[in-house]
C-alpha cells in the first residue's frame, strides 16, 4: 500500500473512526451557560467518517491530475488536525461524564468550566475542519478546470 497517495492517508483513519464510535456508545451531556447538549459520539464519528471517504474519494477520482500540492497537503493537515481535535473533545467529555471524579473542573478559570472549553475546542475543530473543505473544493475545482491529465 502506497502511503504517498492522498486517499490511502484518508482511508486509513476511517476505520479508527469506526472503532472510536462503536467503543463511546452512550450520550454526552454538555453544559455551556445555561444550556444543555446531548452528544452523541458515535453520530460524530461517522458524520467525520463520511467526510474523510468523501475527500479521500475526491482524490482518488482526480489521481491521474496533478492537483496543487500545497492546497493538498494544507487541506490534509487541517482536516486531520480538525478531526484530532473534535475526536479528543467527544472523548474527554464522555469520560468527564462517565466519572466526574477523573477530570476536575478547571480550577484557574473558576467561570470558564472544563465543558466550555471542551465545547469552544470542538467548535474550533468543526472551524477548521470546514476551513479544510473549502481548500479542498477549491483545489479540486483548480484541478478540474485548469489542470490537464498526466
Amino acid at each position: 500500500m502506497d502511503f504517498s497517495k492522498q486517499y490511502v492517508r484518508f482511508w486509513i483513519v476511517i476505520p479508527i473512526l469506526l472503532v472510536i464510535g462503536f467503543l463511546f456508545r452512550s450520550t454526552i451531556d454538555v453544559y455551556a451557560y445555561t444550556s444543555l447538549f446531548k452528544v452523541y459520539p458515535p453520530t460524530i464519528s461517522y458524520i467525520l467518517t463520511v467526510f474523510l471517504f468523501l475527500s479521500g474519494a475526491g482524490y482518488f477520482l482526480n489521481r491521474k491530475k496533478v492537483m496543487l500540492e500545497n492546497m493538498t497537503r494544507f487541506h490534509i493537515k487541517t482536516t486531520l488536525i480538525g478531526a484530532i481535535i473534535c475526536l479528543f473533545a467527544v472523548i474527554i467529555l464522555y469520560f468527564k461524564n462517565k466519572d466526574q471524579s477523573r477530570i476536575k473542573e478547571m480550577s484557574d478559570f473558576p467561570s470558564f468550566s472544563l465543558d466550555q472549553f471542551l465545547a469552544l475546542s470542538f467548535t474550533a475543530g468543526i472551524f477548521i475542519l470546514f476551513l479544510g473543505f473549502i481548500i479542498y473544493v477549491v483545489n479540486t475545482a483548480i484541478t478540474a478546470f485548469f489542470v490537464d491529465e498526466e
